[in-house]
Order: C-alpha cells, then structure tokens, then sequence
C-alpha cells in the first residue's frame, strides 16, 4: 500500500476547516487536524483558547458553524451526538480533566 494511501487508512479522526462562532466571538477559528491510529494527541492551551470547544465538536455536543468533522472516514459533522458513541469517549475525557 502507498505511504498516502497507508495514511488515509490510519486516520481516526479528521478536522476540516473547523469554525465555531458564538455571539460574533470566533472561539474555533480555521482549525485542521488528523489524528492517526495509535497516537495520542494533547491539547494545550490557556483558558478560552477553544480546547474544550473543539472537543465538544468532535463529540457532536456541538455542531460547527462551519468546517466538517469525520471519524474513521465518516462525515459525522450533522450526526447528533446521541446517534454513536464518540461523545461517550469525549465526555470521558472532558469529565476527568481535573485528574491530570
């Protein structure tokens, strides 16, 4: 298999172009992101950055102003959260935040 096609193959999630505006304040701004199979991805940033925001997108608990969102390949961008399970591990995460 091709390096590229290899790498398409691997991402478990993927960010496109990822806004999200609230009340004319731009919190996500043009946000591209790949995460692949495997790798373990972190966060950092001072309060108000859009961390959480971000999270709260790829977990559809939120849904973008603009940008699309997919998981393994899937645009789940419109999907409501309570239609699979990726908001069961985002809200693990964002729920233990206070252990780390």
């Amino acid at each position: 298999m091709a390096e590229r096609e290899r790498f398409r193959a691997d991402k478990i999630i993927e960010l496109r172009n990822l806004v999200k505006v609230f009340d004319g304040i731009t919190v996500v701004d043009d946000v591209n992101l790949n995460i692949r199979k495997g790798e373990f991805v972190t966060f950092l940033g001072p309060s108000g950055c859009g961390k959480t925001t971000t999270l709260r997108l790829i977990a559809g608990f939120e849904k973008p102003t603009s940008g699309k969102v997919f998981i393994e390949g899937a645009d789940v961008t419109e999907t409501p959260y309570f239609k699979d399970m990726r908001c069961f591990l985002i809200s693990m995460f964002l729920g233990m935040w206070h252990l780390a």
